[in-house]
């Protein structure tokens, strides 16, 4: 019985004892030493560019929001779709719009369908990624998947419909 008792109180010390030593260890670091990676650093490969280089670098890596392109065109950006047997579709789509003057819907009167694309970029996009989850290589770049798309997005629109759409990138890896 003494020896469980011996036993237990060691326990509880050297417990003890290793979190007055973790205590102690961060009370006398010196954490201003630590090096900051949200900073640029001039000698990674990322920032050895030009600065306008970098820019367009940037605005390419990160196009994944709609945007309107006049002439009744709206891009919904870039897609990386898994498609049928561990395959990566990775595509632009573009839309072709037009206005539906005598719809009034619930965003109110003074709304037009740019308004309305912009407003539903994720249930657009949302859309477009579950019509093209799960294709295989031969229906991803078919008409029906095409009007399948049109149709799917359409659903999300009240003000105007999708008329056409685009795919702009369209690799199959």
């Amino acid at each position: 019985m003494p020896r469980k008792i011996i036993k237990i109180i060691t326990t509880i010390i050297l417990i003890l004892l290793g979190i007055v030593v973790v205590i102690l260890g961060i009370q006398q670091s010196d954490f201003s030493k630590i090096k900051k990676y949200d900073k640029k650093d001039s000698s990674l490969p990322e920032n050895m560019m030009s600065s306008t280089k970098q820019k367009i670098a940037d605005k390419q890596r990160h196009n994944r929001g709609v945007r309107l392109k006049g002439n009744n065109m709206a891009s919904l950006g870039d897609f990386n779709f898994n498609i049928a047997r561990g395959k990566t579709l990775i595509a632009n789509i573009t839309l072709k719009y037009k206005s539906n003057k005598e719809d009034t819907s619930w965003f109110g009167d003074d709304e037009n369908i740019e308004n309305e694309i912009i407003k539903k970029s994720v249930f657009l996009r949302d859309a477009a990624i579950n019509t093209m989850m799960g294709n295989t290589r031969a229906e991803a770049n078919s008409e029906k998947i095409r009007r399948e798309l049109k149709r799917e997005l359409n659903k999300n629109l009240r003000c105007g419909e999708i008329e056409e759409v685009y795919f702009n990138k369209f690799i199959i890896q």
